[in-house]
């Protein structure tokens, strides 16, 4: 069992990966936004996006959330994961999490005579988004795998680097949902340096920056009400995580922080709902197409029973 510290730690960590989470599940307006933008596509803006949330356990037998996998209009897929801490692994997890899903939807979606001799899996499309990154972020990750008697094959995952990406940039590439982890650009600045200029500098990059180009989006249509309100609190939250240990946060947030906090309070009961409601209906289909299968299966087999059947029928009476 962890003790009090590891489990502080953990849970210090796991704030990263529940923004971004969060941040996958505002609109489908603004996730296919930034879907189009990052990998090229023309998906309409009312798309419609499934999410697959499922535990996953390594090869050490210890289990955790696998990262999302989005499928667009029931056909595309899509897979995310944030990096926030210098992971070498990154590349095999990306592997193994896409392998899974292509045997997934294969043995999902085949037909029941299976082919077992000639498999065809198709992994959904993949990035790593790097919210924070001492070291340089090359462009892709790679994995070489090598087949001694038929060649090799290097496996390709671009990347992300998003503290190299400006607010200019964020913007102009509909990266937008992913604004609250600007807030990590002063982060280890602001550990060393809390002078006036590095407050005002502080202060800039929440208000006119990160808020201000949430207003500026959300004027413009590009994302909901609703989601603007919920990113003006995922600010607020990774703000008070980031920064709340010196006394000088208090004056970068003053009282608009609370203004904030009341303004999206309305918002976020609504959107918490929603996605309740959401869940329960994609259990349902979940069960619905497992029954599907299932009767799909039977079928088959009454099918060939029938075949059989006619061949005996067939070879007593010599048609």
């Amino acid at each position: 069992m962890k003790n009090n510290t590891e489990n502080n730690k953990g849970n210090k960590q796991d704030i990263f990966d529940r923004i971004f989470k969060k941040t996958l599940t505002l609109s489908s307006m603004s996730v296919i936004r930034m879907i189009n933008s990052m990998f090229g596509k023309n998906y309409a803006l009312d798309s419609k996006i499934d999410y697959r949330w499922t535990e996953f356990v390594d090869n050490k037998l210890q289990k955790t959330l696998a990262d999302t996998i989005l499928t667009i209009n029931r056909t595309d897929r899509y897979h995310f994961e944030a990096q926030m801490t210098e992971d070498r692994s990154i590349i095999f997890r990306m592997l193994e999490y896409g392998y899974s899903d292509a045997i997934r939807v294969w043995d999902s979606t085949s037909p029941a005579d299976k082919d077992y001799y000639d498999v065809k899996l198709k992994f959904p499309m993949q990035r790593i988004i790097y919210l924070y990154s001492k070291r340089p972020v090359p462009d892709t990750v790679n994995v070489t795998l090598i087949f001694e008697d038929q060649g090799e094959f290097t496996y390709k995952i671009k990347t992300v680097n998003f503290l190299n990406e400006s607010i200019e940039d964020i913007n102009n590439n509909n990266m937008i949902i992913l604004i609250p982890f600007a807030l990590l650009k002063l982060r280890d600045s602001f550990k060393t340096d809390r002078s006036p200029a590095n407050i005002a500098a502080l202060k800039t990059l929440l208000w006119d920056d990160i808020i201000g180009s949430i207003e500026k989006n959300k004027s413009l249509g590009n994302i909901t009400d609703t989601d603007a309100a919920l990113l003006k609190n995922l600010c607020v939250t990774l703000f008070q995580h980031l920064y709340s240990d010196y006394n000088e946060s208090k004056e970068v947030l003053s009282m608009r922080d609370q203004s904030l906090i009341l303004e999206v309070e309305p918002y976020i009961d609504k959107y918490e709902e929603a996605m309740e409601k959401l869940a329960e209906k994609d259990s349902e289909i979940a069960e619905k197409k497992i029954q599907l299968a299932e009767k799909d299966s039977e079928i088959a087999e009454k099918d060939s029973e029938i075949a059989a059947l006619k061949e005996q029928l067939a070879k007593l009476t010599g048609k």
